[in-house]
């Protein structure tokens, strides 16, 4: 198959997965259900990988993982941050929902600042850096046992 039509496949196939997973996640922060929002957001984001395959590889290979306590701790605190961000944006959209159809200041306040927070996460989470990464990113540096150099290495 040409490569530019498997990519196109795998970005239709992928699309498909985010549509159905944002319409999820939409349709269940109205009923006030954080974890059918969160499974929403996990269809999404699989979606999102799915649309990228054979154009980008956001894996590690298993061979890196093999034998290095420090990458396997890294690579663990990570999808720490992953995991909870999700949890905190699929928390705070749901709140926001709630805010649209009850107003409150105070729950809008909050559905801001841990949807937010919960994007800083899952992007340094994801990419290692990103707005966040002034808070995460030392924390990286030091399972990692590499110096911090604010902002993507060289290597």
């Amino acid at each position: 198959m040409d490569s530019r039509l498997r990519a196109g496949v795998w970005t239709v196939v992928g699309s498909i997965f985010i549509a159905v997973g944002s319409t999820v996640a939409a349709l269940a922060a109205f009923e006030d259900r954080v974890s059918v929002v969160l499974f929403g957001f996990l269809v999404f984001i699989f979606g999102y990988g799915v649309s990228q395959l054979g154009t980008y590889s956001a894996w590690t290979e298993r061979d890196e993982l093999l034998g290095n306590t420090s990458v396997g701790w890294h690579q663990a605190l990570r999808g720490g941050l992953l995991v909870a961000g999700w949890i905190g944006i699929a928390f705070g959209v749901t709140l926001f929902t709630q805010t649209i159809l009850r107003p409150s200041l105070q729950k809008a306040v909050l559905s801001g600042l841990t949807s937010i927070t919960g994007y800083m996460a899952a992007h340094v989470g994801i990419n290692g850096v990103g707005v966040g990464e002034s808070v995460f990113g030392p924390v990286l540096s030091v399972v990692q046992k590499t110096p911090y150099k604010g902002g993507r290495s060289d290597d």
